[in-house]
């Protein structure tokens, strides 16, 4: 009988040592639930009518690439930066790919400074580089993420 406990003790570090590994090595946690805020829903949505005023379809909106644009916003408000480069040196594609969206293409904007959801993404549409993106008709996925004054749109078509 005490060799059962013991083997169940065994078996019961591996699982946690093994949980521990997974979680380590994901930016963005599964197991919490992402939820957009209404700042981060208000950009999907005007970035949508955009688009619609364009004669493009809306972008559907994606709950990995949200959680990937609020993490690049929260990391940019955090460590006082503002690049489309991580601290970790990841690229947008990486921290799309980490967040656990698989695509064949994306794009990424970010921002500074702007107060609400209708005058950032009015300088996005002020801004050729934004613009294209917002208005690509090959990109029709999107997650925002908005962090102290950092504002990020995750843009990806999927595999």
């Amino acid at each position: 009988m005490n060799n059962i406990y013991k083997i169940l003790g065994i078996i019961a570090i591996i699982a946690v040592i093994m949980f521990s590994m997974v979680t380590c090595n994901n930016s963005i946690d599964d197991t919490i639930p992402y939820t957009y805020n209404e700042f981060e829903w208000t950009v999907f949505e005007l970035t949508n009518e955009e688009r619609v005023k364009h004669g493009l379809p809306s972008l559907e909106w994606d709950n990995k690439l949200g959680a990937a644009a609020r993490a690049h916003s929260e990391d940019m408000a955090r460590n006082n930066y503002f690049n489309h480069t991580g601290l970790d040196g990841s690229n947008p594609g990486q921290r799309i790919t980490r967040a656990g969206f698989s695509w064949r293409l994306c794009a990424e904007n970010i921002a500074r400074g702007h107060p609400t959801p209708a005058v950032v993404v009015n300088a996005w549409m002020n801004s050729q580089g934004h613009r294209n993106n917002i208005l690509n008709a090959n990109l029709t996925h999107l997650g925002v993420g908005h962090a102290g004054n950092r504002w990020t749109q995750k843009f990806a078509t999927p595999r």
